[in-house]
């Protein structure tokens, strides 16, 4: 039976110092704060009042009353320390602490679903990060992105989730995903590590880790010691038959990449002599460089058709935009709007847009706006907080953020830049076509199609060509 009196009268609590508990901020610092602070109410015997919300029973006598209120109120004493003066107001009449905890993991807290996916597409997204160099440091992000996928997976309540976090805890599967990620730098070195099915994951670490960071090329071996050698660049080697030079003779040399990829061909020469390592090598480089240069030319065709971001308006009345190239089920309308200085602006259209927002902590939130009006004599790409309102989101603002939520969901996030709340995304806008453009403005005949290039010259419409039929 859970007794709140032996907590209090057996041992003294443990004295904390506070000092070095960084305040809580927010979303971004939440899970180190809550993991600190778990360590912290544990010492002071005061966990399951706090986090799990234990209270004395109806009958429970006075000694347990008194020594429950005892631990409530050292407990709220502490929680208002670690808290900045902005949420401290917000949780202070609270008083008990069981609730202030709570309100805090429901604001700050991602251990849901969604972030569970979110943290997915973080630990997919380190490949990209890493250009070949720095490899102690990739290893340690590699880590930490692991460590916390694990936690949020096992903290689901989804069959399905608690069998992946089974499979995260596996040695093999974390080994065989760091080396997944390193393999595009260091082909060769990561071809040797796989060969041995014993490494454990922290064998694997260890190698690499062992490795100087200035030596790690894109084909070098990571198992592989170098051939040492007092020869310099361009001198020949010398004559003299002492027993270094005999050690070396082509007769012992072993290429280790042939002895596994060209069987009974390996001897004579080694790894970094051989002419089919090489070879390969260099067709690989080109077809990377060939790659690039690909991956440039589409990168260049979608930067026509790139999006501006819009910005958080808590006055406007409608969604705006002046680039119709950003809308999709685009419509021709009319009317008119006025802006702040009551200067009146012709509704050329309207549609529906597509943000993929980024939040603080790095996920990705997809969020449709429809009804969205073109308005081509627009600033700024505008959003509504009247007509977000009127559809039950929720307004949160913290210092240079504003966070529009839809129950406990962040939709997006505006963070001001100096003069407007910017929405961070990397949306992309429609692709047009001719088909599109032309229903969507009315079936135009020919002799007005050019007038409709001209007056929606920043849609991005493509040219008809001269032999197009409707």
């Amino acid at each position: 039976m859970f007794s709140f009196s032996a907590r209090v009268d057996k041992k003294p609590p443990v004295n904390v110092q506070l000092d070095s508990i960084g305040k809580l901020t927010g979303q971004d610092n939440y899970r180190i704060w809550s993991a600190s602070m778990t360590i912290v109410l544990k010492g002071i015997k005061a966990y399951e009042v706090v986090v799990d919300g234990v209270s004395p029973a109806d009958d429970a006598a006075q000694t347990e009353i008194d020594a429950f209120e005892h631990l409530k109120h050292t407990a709220s004493t502490i929680c208002i320390q670690v808290v900045p003066q902005d949420i401290l107001e917000k949780i202070v009449e609270l008083e008990d602490p069981n609730l202030m905890w709570t309100w805090l993991r429901t604001e700050n807290c991602r251990d849901s679903a969604f972030a569970l996916v979110s943290q997915i597409m973080n630990l997919v997204s380190l490949l990209a990060q890493y250009s070949g160099t720095d490899l102690s440091g990739f290893i340690s992000k590699f880590e930490s992105q692991w460590l916390h996928i694990t936690k949020l997976s096992k903290a689901s309540s989804d069959s399905y989730r608690k069998t992946f976090a089974t499979f995260l805890n596996k040695d093999n599967a974390k080994r065989d995903f760091l080396l997944g990620f390193l393999v595009k730098h260091h082909k060769n070195g990561i071809d040797n590590l796989t060969t041995k099915d014993s490494l454990s994951y922290a064998d694997v670490q260890q190698r690499l880790m062992d490795i100087d960071k200035s030596e790690i090329e894109d084909n070098s071996p990571l198992l592989v010691s170098k051939p040492s050698g007092n020869q310099k660049k361009g001198k020949k080697p010398s004559k003299s038959g002492n027993s270094n030079n005999s050690s070396c003779s082509s007769s012992r040399k072993t290429c280790t990449w042939c002895k596994k990829h060209n069987p009974g061909k390996s001897e004579g020469h080694t790894w970094n002599e051989c002419f089919r390592l090489q070879k390969m090598n260099k067709e690989k480089k080109e077809k990377e460089e060939k790659d690039k240069a690909e991956e440039a030319n589409i990168s260049s065709e979608d930067s026509n058709v790139r999006n501006k971001c819009f910005y958080f308006d808590t006055a406007c009345t409608s969604h705006m935009t002046r680039y119709a190239g950003r809308l999709l089920n685009y419509s021709v309308c009319g009317g008119f709007v006025k802006s702040s200085s009551q200067k009146s602006m012709e509704i050329v259209g309207k549609g529906d847009a597509v943000m993929d927002c980024v939040l603080r902590d790095g996920s990705i939130s997809s969020f449709c706006v429809q009804g969205v009006l073109h308005v081509s004599d627009l600033a700024h790409p505008l959003i509504s907080w009247r007509k977000l309102r009127e559809k039950g989101y929720t307004e949160f603002g913290e210092g240079h953020y504003i966070s529009i939520n839809k129950g406990t969901k962040v939709v997006f996030e505006a963070v001001f830049d100096g003069n407007l709340f910017k929405i961070p995304d990397i949306s992309h806008s429609a692709h047009i076509t001719c088909d599109f453009c032309h229903q969507a403005l009315g079936h135009l005949a020919p002799s007005t199609m050019d007038k409709s290039l001209q007056l929606y010259s920043d849609a991005n419409i493509p040219i008809w060509p001269t032999n197009y039929v409707c």
